[in-house]
């Protein structure tokens, strides 16, 4: 797993360093193998790497941990961004939801992205989840099942 995540971070350090931001990779010591789809898997944290990029204000600072906690794997995906409410957060899986960023950004989707991330992890066994304050940033992690 940790080869999966370093990949996917090494696939977005030059857009970060091109706008002036940073990312810290902290793998757990221990490797571990997990049954799942590579890709799919690999989709679900680019597009969460993705996310840290576009909804920082100016310099992406992003941090991606691994761990094990139990008999989970997990991925947190940390970063400074313009972070959301509450309100947010609980729809921020929902399909089609795009939330009211003001004039941050112009950014453009269709509100996908977290729903088909939700529906590949809960696919394997696993959960997603977030956390965030707004201004503060969020933090996305991924928990899979080592078995």
């Amino acid at each position: 797993m940790n080869e999966i995540v370093s990949d996917s971070v090494h696939n977005i350090e030059l857009v970060i360093a091109e706008k002036g931001g940073t990312v810290t990779l902290n793998l757990c010591a221990e490797d571990t193998i997990l049954s799942i789809d590579r890709d799919l898997i690999t989709n679900v944290i680019s597009n969460l790497l993705d996310n840290a990029i576009k909804y920082s204000k100016d310099f992406p600072d992003v941090t991606v941990t691994t761990f094990i906690k139990g008999d989970k794997f997990h991925i947190a995906i940390a970063d400074k961004g313009i972070g959301m409410s509450k309100e947010v957060q609980n729809k921020v899986f929902d399909r089609f939801y795009r939330a009211p960023m003001g004039n941050v950004h112009n950014i453009k989707g269709f509100g996908l992205g977290l729903n088909y991330a939700r529906e590949i992890v809960h696919s394997h066994k696993g959960l997603i989840s977030v956390k965030s304050s707004p201004g503060k940033g969020s933090t996305f992690t991924i928990i899979l099942p080592l078995k």
